[in-house]
C-alpha cells in the first residue's frame, strides 16, 4: 500500500508503459523473491467533507460514518483468488467499503471497476514486464540516455500544468511527434 495526500489511480497500461512503477517496485522488494502477491493499492489520506444537506437530524452520522469509509477505499489491482480477496475485502454484502468489489445474491464477485482482479497468471505477466521497463530504464540512465519524452494520455497533454516548458521544450520541438499514447 502506498499512502498519498493526493487521487492517485492505479493504471495496469501506465505499468506496462514503464510509468508509475512505485507500486510494483514495492511489491518486488516485499516479495523478497519468496511470497506470493495478493495486490497493490493506493490509499488516500485525506479529510473528506461530507454534505449533509437535507440529510434527516438522527442519520447524519450515519452519513458521515459510510461517506468517510467510502473515501477510503482502495485503489489498485488484485489477485483474483477467493482467499486474496476475502483476506483483502472481508466479509461484505453487495459492495465492498474496502476494494472495488461487489458480491451478487447468487455469492459471485464481480469487479465494479476495470483491470481490479488479474488472475494470478496475468499478475505475474505484469510483474515481468514492469520488471522489463525497470531494467529499460536503468539501462538509458546508464547509457547517458535521459530523453525529453513525458507521459501522454488520452485525456492529458504532458504539459498543460508544467512550469518549465520554455526550457523542455517538448511542447514545441516535438509536437507532431508520434509518441504513444497511454
Amino acid at each position: 500500500i502506498d499512502y498519498k495526500t493526493g487521487k492517485e489511480e492505479f493504471s495496469v497500461a501506465e505499468a506496462r508503459g514503464g510509468y508509475r512503477l512505485q507500486l510494483m517496485t514495492y511489491l518486488k522488494a516485499a516479495q523478497e523473491g519468496k511470497r506470493r502477491p495478493a495486490g497493490v493499492f493506493y490509499f488516500l489520506i485525506d479529510e473528506p467533507r461530507v454534505d449533509i444537506t437535507g440529510v434527516e437530524k438522527d442519520k447524519i452520522s450515519e452519513k458521515i460514518s459510510k461517506e468517510i469509509r467510502k473515501s477510503f477505499k482502495l485503489n489498485g489491482i488484485m489477485v483474483n483468488d477467493s482467499s486474496v480477496i476475502a483476506d483483502i475485502a472481508g466479509d461484505f454484502d453487495g459492495y465492498s467499503e474496502v476494494v472495488p468489489l461487489r458480491k451478487l445474491k447468487n455469492g459471485t464477485i464481480n469487479e465494479t471497476g476495470s483491470d481490479f482482479l488479474l488472475s494470478p497468471e496475468d499478475f505475474a505477466r505484469l510483474q515481468d514486464e514492469v520488471d522489463a521497463q525497470l531494467q529499460r530504464i536503468a539501462d538509458e540512465f546508464v547509457d547517458g540516455r535521459i530523453e525529453i519524452k513525458p507521459k501522454k494520455t488520452d485525456k492529458t497533454s504532458p504539459c498543460v500544468y508544467c512550469r518549465y516548458k520554455g526550457i523542455c521544450r517538448f511542447d514545441v520541438e516535438f509536437k507532431d511527434c508520434n509518441y504513444e499514447i497511454i
